[in-house]
């Protein structure tokens, strides 16, 4: 037997702009990631607040150039390519440093 659970993802927005994995509550960039690209795919991204997801994926960048799973999070490449991801899809990649990120 197979249990289905069905979730919204605008409802997976938390008050700083990330997302939530789940009901639980676990935060990643990823997820955010995943949020953003699957309602930009459905044309539903004015469903969340981009502002503050924009901020939150700001908020993970580091002195590198690169992104964390979360703030203060030590850059990793699957983050980076979540978190430029996120941030190409919500039209905000004039906030990357492309040269210190490089």
């Amino acid at each position: 037997m197979h249990l289905l659970v069905k979730v919204d993802i605008v409802g997976l927005q938390n008050e700083d702009g990330s997302f939530s994995r789940d009901v639980w509550g676990e935060v990643d960039s990823r997820f955010s990631y995943i949020a953003i690209s699957r309602l930009s795919l459905l044309h539903q991204l004015e469903k969340i607040n981009v502002e503050k997801a924009v901020n939150y994926m700001l908020a993970a960048k580091n002195m590198d150039g690169g992104f964390g799973c979360t703030p203060a999070g030590g850059s990793r490449s699957g983050q980076i390519f979540c978190c430029v991801g996120a941030l190409a899809i919500m039209g905000s990649l004039h906030h990357i440093d492309k040269d210190l990120l490089g």
